[in-house]
């Protein structure tokens, strides 16, 4: 029975007719000739992304692996058959290394990069004024993903499906937007058909100008990141809710209705290491993609930042800070200590003056997050009247479960490229459970696992470099695992 639709075969082999036409696109030095087998990576490398979603590989995902890419298969995993028992474990060592865990996070697939290429010769010859050959390979990506789809039940495959194919169509969308603007000689676009992709480092564009490295995230891959973070699953839902309501506040602006006023600073409160600096630098970002602030930078600040040692100097040294997170988020950390007497509370007080003013004045591109303690907190707020009437939206930070800290390590070893042992992992879920179970004031949550995750690495990378002379080198498996003796982590 063969899992692969109609429909995909005749999108795949289309594509495939379009890459074996083209001879003079060079993306980076790779040159059409040699294409076509990247281009199969590529698209393994996309199944895996949605196969190792569940942490599970499943003999139907196998059998359609080697149905759709045979020959990439045999190239990645020349050692193993469909019947092989260890081919799941080759395949996440794959996923690890090629980076299929991640595909199409932060920068664009090969396979868009490519054809776009090919579009932009296409358009620079006046021969058309359409992206047809990327929207071809938009559509084989939502096909395909649709037919491997079918073999899984695990709502976390479809997310990572949706969030991918909603990233490809948006890319499409704005280069059909500008192509309008791509002039015969190729101004606008690639640069001439064979202008190498992207730009080796410190290298400039046509423009003169370096080009950046990884693209802007949009709405999607931003929000799709937010959701991918373990825990916080109260955060999540204030920020889709704060998203959906300046869509609307928008799509009622452009009818012409009438829309109250919006506060968007926020009080974030809670223990240390709970995620509070990774949701504001998130915020940032969104709030730019939705249109609210002009630049989305995050400017992370404490007392020390704002507060000067004499009177008059603080109102300078604040206001510079200001300047710095003008059209995005002043994020003051342990804001509480602005209004502790005994580090001096006139000058603390001068710096919450300065910074209530600049809230006023820059209320249209400009958002303050003061965070900390909870306790701390409230006492901050109150301090002062201007802050408790700014300040009118409170996010609580919970501590990490022992379950929710395990899932924080196992997706910072996987981003990291490490991949722990059953033993290890087990060890690790006993760690973390007595850790939370008899935590102190001290305890750091998020923290506390990436600097468990550090000393694992720092031990293994011990254990694999005291070899005997002669012995050969770590393996690829070897240099990908963490091992027992790795997280037994001794204080």
């Amino acid at each position: 029975m063969s899992y692969i639709s109609a429909e995909t075969k005749r999108l795949y082999a289309s594509v495939l007719g379009d890459i074996d036409n083209v001879k003079t696109v060079s993306i980076g030095g790779r040159k059409s000739e040699s294409v076509r087998s990247l281009f199969d990576q590529d698209l393994l490398r996309f199944l895996l992304c949605l196969a190792v979603t569940d942490g599970e590989i499943g003999k139907n995902e196998i059998d359609f692996l080697y149905e759709f890419l045979p020959q990439a298969m045999k190239h990645e995993f020349p050692s193993a058959t469909k019947e092989t028992q260890g081919l799941p474990k080759e395949i996440r060592q794959f996923a690890l290394t090629s980076g299929a865990y991640r595909y199409c996070r932060g920068s664009l697939p090969f396979a868009l990069k490519f054809v776009q290429k090919i579009d932009e010769q296409y358009i620079a010859s006046g021969t058309t004024n359409e992206y047809l050959v990327t929207k071809k390979v938009c559509d084989l990506y939502e096909a395909l993903g649709l037919d491997f789809l079918a073999l899984s039940e695990d709502l976390n495959t479809a997310d990572s499906y949706t969030t991918i194919i909603t990233f490809a169509k948006e890319h499409l969308r704005q280069l059909r937007a500008g192509a309008q603007e791509v002039g015969r000689d190729g101004e606008k676009g690639s640069g001439g058909p064979e202008e190498s992709w992207p730009p080796k480092e410190g290298e400039k564009s046509a423009e003169g100008e370096a080009e950046p490295e990884e693209p802007e995230q949009t709405l999607e891959e931003l929000l799709a990141e937010l959701d991918e973070l373990v825990g916080l699953e109260n955060v999540k839902q204030e920020v889709h809710s704060m998203v959906n309501l300046i869509n609307i506040r928008k799509l009622r602006q452009s009818h012409d209705l009438k829309v109250p006023a919006l506060s968007l600073h926020m009080v974030f409160y809670g223990n240390p290491g709970t995620g509070k600096t990774t949701i504001a630098r998130l915020l940032a970002k969104i709030y730019k993609a939705v249109g609210v602030l002009s630049k989305g930078q995050l400017v992370e600040v404490d007392r020390s930042g704002l507060v000067a040692g004499y009177v008059g100097q603080t109102a300078l040294k604040t206001q510079k800070v200001i300047e710095s997170a003008l059209g995005g988020i002043l994020f003051i950390d342990e804001a509480y200590a602005l209004i502790n007497e005994t580090a001096g509370q006139d000058f603390g007080q001068e710096a919450i003056v300065t910074i209530l003013k600049a809230m006023e004045d820059h209320r249209d591109d400009f958002i303050v997050i003061v965070a900390g303690y909870t306790e701390l907190m409230e006492k901050f707020v109150a301090s002062n009247p201007g802050l408790r009437s700014r300040f009118n939206k409170y996010i609580e930070f919970y501590d990490y479960t022992p379950e929710q800290l395990v899932g924080i390590f196992k997706l910072q070893c996987r981003k990291a490229g490490y991949e722990p042992s059953a033993e290890a992992l087990k060890y690790t879920e006993d760690y973390f459970t007595d850790s939370y179970e008899n935590r102190g004031e001290d305890y750091a949550n998020g923290r506390e696992v990436r600097n468990y995750l550090e000393k694992a690495i720092i031990n293994q990378a011990n254990r694999l470099s005291e070899r005997e002379e002669g012995e050969p080198e770590p393996t690829t498996e070897e240099l990908l695992t963490l091992e027992l003796a790795d997280v037994n982590i001794i204080e």
